[in-house]
């Protein structure tokens, strides 16, 4: 509640999938995924028109086809991606910024977080800074929460009002 709640996501990009080799010694193994090429795989094998996408994924009734399907949109929302035992570590966005483009920590300027780690870190900050804002602009040190709420926390980052001190 008073945060956005709709969002359009797109397959942009590639995901690394982490999973267990059953086929040696139930080892953990990387996979990287392109997303939109395997979207565009899954849907033409149950040969769904690209122009009526929505309706040609309703009339589906074959359960791998949903299997596939869910965990390729898995995939898609999963924003941190990294490689095991590997300096391989990037954030990768599945949704549009105002200026149109991406985020891919791998592709950015040096203000902002270039890997899950350092995005960690960015966001503890940025909790801090809200909390500092909050005792600046208190009456009564007293009333201040120093516990964040998730609905206040996506109030603050969605409407940035850090940006402006």
């Amino acid at each position: 509640e008073g945060t956005k709640t709709y969002w359009t996501i797109a397959s942009y990009g590639e995901r690394i999938e982490t999973l267990r080799d059953p086929h040696n010694a139930n080892q953990w193994v990387n996979k990287t995924i392109d997303i939109t090429k395997e979207y565009k795989s899954l849907f033409e094998k149950y040969k769904i028109d690209f122009e009526n996408l929505k309706e040609g994924i309703c009339e589906q009734n074959d359960k791998e086809f949903f299997i596939q399907l869910l965990h390729l949109f898995h995939l898609t929302l999963q924003m941190r991606n990294s490689i095991t035992n590997s300096e391989v570590d990037y954030i990768i966005s599945p949704v549009v910024n105002t200026n149109g483009s991406f985020f891919d920590s791998r592709n950015n300027d040096a203000t902002l977080p270039m890997n899950a780690d350092a995005n960690g870190a960015y966001n503890i900050a940025r909790k801090g800074l809200m909390l500092a804002k909050q005792i600046r602009d208190c009456d009564d040190i007293n009333k201040i929460k120093f516990s964040v709420s998730n609905k206040d926390w996506l109030k603050f980052v969605q409407e940035k009002p850090y940006l402006d001190d």
